[in-house]
């Protein structure tokens, strides 16, 4: 990396930029794809560079001598380039950043348009969009220079209260590992933990689980199709027996068009949606709200300010009540900007007829603090007040060894862990052809259940889903909720863990969630469904084995 970094201010927090010596970025030129592809082969032969994938809209490539800064000046000029870039880091966090061409710009109030334009015009900036009264989307021209660089320039000038570059940052999942019909849901001890699963004690406590099937004998149904579900994730088989007719709406994000198969590797979406939401005998599981139903997006590997609001426009146009997120960005120290916060505002407090959607976001796997900056560990998606941050707990009703902490950690869930079990749920069908040739299972494991994968499930990103379950739950036993009423029902109702020493904890926020305490408390809210059980009688709801209900046991996965 240079040493010559940028400072710049992203939703409030500070941030070092440094550009980085041997990656670049690269786009190739409108109708010479083939071309680029052929220049790319040949600096690859020749040792000269090496690709390293997509990320905002660029290819990324790394050069194997240092020498960013010459290196694209030579190739901006071939007939294949359309547009090369600078890629930058976060101080000494190796994660790349790679500058989109899009600039979030608020002005002071009162400064005249007249001026507003003439300081666009000096940068070469053009426009997007507008963004209220003072805010405004740009993009750079070949006019301008690197997007990072006329942010500082911006900045600095007194008319302007903010300038974001928009950053592609790798994404990162949050979940580890490589279930009258639903005959491995025994093995689902997240959802009722008995002690003992599939003829062992070994890894389990009695009642190490989100009290869920007990949370089933409270309703009438294990939720309602008209609250649904959005899970945001990397792809989704959606012709898995367990989730098959589940979506009622979805989107490719990089396509722009529905769901289809997922592209090899991609595996972690389907896992989380079967947490959530595997259909009742429609498989061999069952999620955590059954007959609530999915709203499906298959992000991009990177995100952007504009591929996240993409993704979560979709979600509340989409009727979403709930919106799940089982990733992060791979950058440790990752304060959101404005664009992405607002975002998740506007969908916490204006979605679903402004009652707000549910935005919940797994913690991450990297036992570190989510908001430690003097460290370089800040997680903005986990600290935004409107976000329910979602640690782990394992099947013996300990801290996940893995499991981030922090006082912005609201509650945590059943998942993976050491000295536990992972979890059981829904994992691609059939078989996949690697880049090398060679064939394997497109899941974690063979078949069609995460139950054959070694680890099976887990990390955050498992925790997150099955949060997002019990708050369809709680809106099916009283849709009339707000999002914010739903958070506060999860804090209050949440159960104390063993080792618990405080509420909150920032190992466990307000404790692990209790979704029959969290259900009955909704359906003692006004607006609460007519017919509902007494919140006495725990058990029924749906088969898991037979008896009242007992259960068993990678943008980094959370």
């Amino acid at each position: 990396m240079t040493t010559d970094p940028i400072e710049l201010k992203f939703g409030g927090a500070r941030l070092s930029l440094s550009k980085s010596d041997d990656l670049v970025g690269l786009r190739p030129r409108s109708g010479a794809a083939r071309s680029f592809e052929d220049a790319m082969d040949f600096e690859a032969a020749r040792g000269a560079a090496r690709r390293e994938g997509a990320l905002g809209g660029f290819e990324v490539v790394r050069l194997s001598d240092a020498g960013a800064e010459d290196w694209l000046d030579r190739r901006r000029e071939r007939p294949e380039i359309g547009l090369g870039t600078h890629v930058w880091h976060v101080g000494a966090d190796p994660t790349p950043l790679v500058p989109t061409g899009e600039i979030y710009l608020e002005f002071k109030a009162g400064v005249p348009d007249a001026a507003r334009s003439a300081l666009l015009a000096e940068l070469g900036l053009g426009v997007l969009e507008a963004r209220g009264a003072d805010g405004l989307l740009a993009t750079a021209t070949s006019a301008s220079r690197n997007p990072v660089e006329v942010s500082r320039r911006l900045l600095s000038d007194p008319r302007v209260a903010a300038a974001e570059p928009d950053l592609g940052v790798p994404l990162e999942t949050c979940g580890a590992g490589a279930p009258a019909q639903d005959d491995l849901a025994p093995l689902q001890w997240h959802l009722r933990n008995e002690g003992t699963h599939d003829g062992t004690s070994v890894g389990y406590v009695k009642g190490a689980d989100a009290r869920v099937a007990d949370a089933w004998a409270l309703l009438p149904e294990t939720g309602l199709p008209q609250v649904r579900v959005a899970i945001i994730d990397d792809g989704f088989d959606l012709s898995h027996p367990d989730l098959w007719g589940q979506a009622d709406a979805t989107l490719d994000a990089e396509t722009g068009g529905p769901v289809g198969r997922p592209r090899p590797g991609r595996r972690h979406g389907t896992a989380v949606a079967g947490v959530a939401l595997a259909r009742r005998s429609g498989g061999r599981v069952v999620g955590a709200a059954p007959d609530s139903r999915l709203v499906a997006v298959a992000m991009e590997r990177s995100i952007t300010d504009a591929g996240f609001e993409r993704w979560f426009d979709f979600a509340v146009q989409s009727g979403a009540a709930v919106i799940s997120n089982s990733w992060g960005a791979r950058a440790r120290n990752f304060p959101l900007s404005t664009r992405k916060a607002r975002m998740i505002e506007r969908a916490a407090r204006d979605g679903r007829d402004g009652k707000g959607c549910v935005v919940l976001f797994a913690a991450g796997n990297e036992a570190r603090d989510v908001n430690d900056p003097a460290a370089g560990s800040v997680n903005g998606f986990a600290i935004h007040p409107d976000v329910i941050a979602v640690a782990a707990t394992t099947s013996r009703d300990a801290q996940a060894h893995y499991s981030n902490k922090g006082a912005e950690i609201w509650i945590a869930a059943p998942s993976s862990g050491a000295g536990g079990w992972g979890v059981v749920t829904t994992d691609m069908t059939g078989w996949e052809v690697t880049s090398a040739g060679s064939v394997r299972p497109a899941g974690y494991a063979r078949g069609d259940y995460t139950v054959e994968s070694a680890d099976r499930f887990g990390g955050t990103s498992s925790a997150c889903p099955l949060v997002a379950g019990v708050c369809a739950l709680v809106l099916a036993a009283n849709p009339s909720l707000s999002a914010a009423e739903v958070k506060r029902i999860l804090a209050d109702t949440a159960r104390t863990l063993p080792d618990q020493y405080a509420v909150p904890d920032p190992r466990y926020g307000h404790g692990c969630v209790n979704a029959r305490a969290a259900v009955a408390a909704a359906l003692a809210a006004p607006g609460a469904i007519p017919g509902a059980a007494a919140p006495a009688a725990p058990g029924g709801g749906p088969a898991v084995a037979a008896g009242p209900a007992p259960c068993t046991r990678p943008a980094r996965t959370v």
